[in-house]
């Protein structure tokens, strides 16, 4: 761990640095994608055009292949993005309790520390103000229910050209959209990008906004009431549960068949999804025009990533919080703009990366330090070479209890218990490992996830099952961040302690 002294000396060194590279700390922008998988990008692999402004983007600057988010469920997610912590440190993984916690050091409090303005533009949803996620920020912007960065770009541009007026201290952004989210028909300007000739019934489902979740294993069953769950702060959300009871009752036959899909009728689906990504990529794309229009390009890094993926039927679900696999968190994250140094531009990094290392980035390009809770490491130092690059191991929690640690080759899942279960860690830490609680992949040999393999991997079994098991004892519970009073957290962050 870093001692204070050691904290202050690298951060006046950055200091030094900094007049050297800019006149001043650099502007910083956090993109989200909200649900965009990284396979689903043209950079990443789709042979569709769905992001020629990202691609432009990620060109002109650096490129993380192997990036993940920390959780499957965007509220979980977000919260590790914030403050470079594992959601479960945050607070009870209870789903109708979990805000991201007052006590809990975000980004944008830590750069305002160091003079940054700093400005927030969501989209609503499960990230909005009444789950916790406009703390520390100077101006907060909020759309209503799930929106579209056409409901964020604009306001984005508009407090810029505000702070423009005001003086030169350099800004931090958070720019948000739920434009790839479910239902996939709803948030894109682009209804019909790709597969205009299909006119077959996936077209009906999906204007409706929930049918998509009683699709299972390529059948659409009569839509499923789900039951829906009232969160603390009065906002309403649908059951996650509710994906478990639908495998099982569909592997039972309790539900009744509507219809049974085809691949073509799957791949319209997945066309929509696109066209959502593509509509993200066409407002991106228009804030990052502004910012050079605006003088600001130079000056300022570009972060584009995601808090999550989508399952799209890859086993057998629609939506993104039933399974935690690649499909579900496999991210794209690229650091781009006019403050990356040339010589990192185009560059492909295949360094495994997940969402707690964003905190750590900021930070370091900003010139201070994470706090001493946060984990992560910079990539901003993974890219100068100055931290340690071995390889890491990505830890993940799901919202229905799953946990997970990917490596470059394989995952291992842990499942079958709610998060809030008595026994969770007594079953975890003491199932056998051939247990029908663990799953391990190859994926080197099966990037779909499909098949366990542990019978036939002993030994990466051991190893894997230890590390997830020595992660989950050293996570710092909730119950610990708790304990400081709001009047301490105040004393604490007004003398620039974490």
């Amino acid at each position: 761990m870093m001692t204070r002294s050691g904290a202050w000396s690298r951060t006046f060194l950055f200091v030094l640095w900094s007049q050297v590279a800019w006149s001043a700390p650099p502007n910083i922008v956090l993109v989200s994608v909200d649900g965009l998988r990284a396979d689903r990008t043209h950079f990443g692999g789709n042979p569709r055009l769905t992001t020629p402004n990202l691609d432009a983007l990620a060109k002109d600057g650096v490129t993380f292949t192997h990036a993940w988010s920390q959780a499957n469920e965007s509220l979980f997610s977000h919260a590790a993005i914030f403050t470079g912590r594992y959601p479960w440190e945050l607070g009870t993984p209870n789903y109708i309790r979990y805000v991201l916690p007052e006590e809990a050091i975000t980004i944008q409090e830590t750069l305002k520390l160091v003079g940054y303005r700093t400005g927030s533009f969501q989209a609503g949803g499960h990230i909005g103000e009444n789950f916790g996620f406009a703390q520390g920020f100077d101006h907060h912007h909020q759309a209503e229910d799930f929106g579209s960065f056409f409901h964020t770009v604009p306001q984005a541009t508009a407090w810029l050209d505000t702070l423009r007026s005001e003086g030169d201290a350099p800004f931090f952004v958070f720019l948000h959209g739920y434009d790839c989210h479910r239902p996939y028909a709803l948030g894109s300007i682009f209804h019909h990008a790709f597969d205009s000739a299909y006119t077959g019934p996936m077209e009906r489902i999906l204007r409706a906004r929930n049918h998509t979740e009683s699709i299972f294993n390529k059948v659409f069953y009569k839509p499923i009431n789900y039951n829906r769950l009232w969160h603390e702060n009065g906002h309403q959300m649908l059951d996650p549960a509710g994906y478990l009871e639908l495998a099982e009752n569909a592997a039972a036959g309790k539900l009744e068949k509507l219809i049974d899909l085809d691949d073509a009728d799957l791949h319209h689906m997945l066309a929509h999804y696109d066209s959502g990504v593509l509509s993200a990529d066409t407002y991106v794309g228009i804030f990052l025009e502004y910012l050079g229009r605006a003088g600001l390009w130079d000056d300022t890094l570009v972060i584009v990533t995601s808090d999550h993926g989508e399952d799209l039927q890859q086993h057998g679900f629609t939506n993104h919080r039933a399974v935690l696999r690649d499909s579900t968190t496999r991210v794209p994250l690229i650091l781009s703009g006019g403050a990356v140094p040339e010589a990192w531009r185009g560059k492909v990094v295949t360094d495994l990366t997940d969402a707690v290392d964003l905190f750590a980035t900021i930070a370091d390009v900003a010139g201070t330090v994470p706090p001493a809770s946060a984990s992560g490491r910079s990539l901003w130092a993974l890219m100068e070479g100055t931290v340690d690059a071995k390889p890491k191991l990505v830890f993940q929690q799901g919202v229905l209890g799953q946990i997970a640690v990917r490596t470059g080759t394989h995952r291992l899942v842990f499942r079958g218990l709610f998060p809030l279960d008595p026994e969770y860690e007594t079953v975890l830490m003491g199932a056998p490992l051939d247990s029908e609680h663990f799953l391990l992949f190859d994926t080197r040999t099966d990037p779909e996830e499909s098949k366990d393999i542990k019978a036939s991997q002993p030994e990466t079994l051991s190893t894997l099952v230890k590390a997830l098991r020595g992660w989950f004892q050293g996570l710092e519970r909730s119950d610990k961040t708790t304990q400081i009073t709001p009047e301490q957290l105040k004393m604490l962050r007004d003398r620039g302690y974490w």
